[in-house]
């Protein structure tokens, strides 16, 4: 295991003792929180969170939950103390959490004698860990006009179309220089319908009625990617695992996409694009 790796693994361990510590106040932390625990921007916590771990924030939290409550259970406590104070509402909600992670109920694990082992298996992350080359780049600052869309992954061409004909009416095809996007949500991680994307024009002045913003510009790590959009977030995984083996530092700025080949709006995710990933990192 590399230096760069094990780095990120203690940052993560301090994580680990701040679930720990928020479900024993009863809380759930917030991904602020975690991603402070672990020196680390919140746009890149959650993606080298479950690469090193192999699960999601929310999927650790919730097997967490059960394990606290359990052993709580284990230690003599009540069903429904104990599901409140790991911040269960009633019983009931302990209850069929405990039945979807272990296939059991409490009354049964309890009366096996196997809460212990449960307890144990639950506090462990059920995944593993999960490689590509990446060029080091300073790019410029890019200006570009810009939406949140929310929705489903396989529907942000609804939403680039959409912006380009607002942005082509107002200033003309011919202002718009690039096709960008920068993902504020995991497509893997989120509800469909609560996935949201940053879709992104470069332009070189503002546009009235849309949004303008910059990508900052900086030291970045780009890979290439030939393949469909749907790919991209399995992509991205790798190119963080590689920065973490390598140990370089994420900076806090958001990941970013430039869509080479300029898609069509009515182009699908599994139409085949040329797209550059970049990962923003500290000097």
């Amino acid at each position: 295991m590399t230096s760069g790796h094990n780095r990120y693994r203690e940052r993560l361990e301090r994580v680990a003792e701040r679930m720990a510590d928020a479900l024993d106040e009863g809380r759930t932390p917030t991904l602020e929180e975690l991603a402070g625990a672990a020196a680390l921007s919140p746009f890149h916590f959650h993606r080298v969170y479950r690469l090193m771990t192999g699960e999601s924030v929310a999927h650790s939290l919730q097997r967490l939950k059960v394990a606290h409550a359990l052993e709580r259970v284990g230690a003599g406590e009540g069903v429904t103390t104990a599901a409140h104070a790991v911040g269960y509402g009633s019983s009931q909600n302990l209850a069929r959490a405990v039945k979807q992670r272990t296939g059991g109920s409490v009354t049964e694990l309890r009366a096996s004698g196997a809460l212990p082992e449960i307890t144990a298996q639950l506090k462990r992350p059920e995944g593993g860990e999960a490689a590509m080359t990446f060029e080091l780049v300073d790019h410029a600052p890019i200006r570009i006009a810009c939406r949140v869309a929310v929705g489903p992954y396989e529907q942000l061409n609804v939403a680039y179309r959409a912006l380009f004909e607002d942005v082509c009416s107002a200033v003309g095809p011919e202002a718009v220089t690039g096709v960008y996007g920068m993902p504020l949500d995991d497509p893997r991680e989120v509800l469909p319908a609560d996935h949201r994307f940053v879709c992104a024009l470069a332009v070189g002045e503002p546009v009235a009625g849309v949004e303008s913003r910059e990508i900052p510009g900086g030291r970045c790590a780009v890979r290439r990617h030939h393949g469909p959009y749907s790919q991209i977030p399995a992509a991205l995984d790798s190119l963080y695992s590689e920065l973490i083996d390598a140990g370089h530092e994420l900076a806090d700025r958001e990941t970013f996409i430039h869509y080479v080949d300029q898609p069509s709006g009515d182009d699908g995710p599994d139409a085949p694009h040329i797209s550059d990933i970049y990962v923003p990192l500290t000097p």
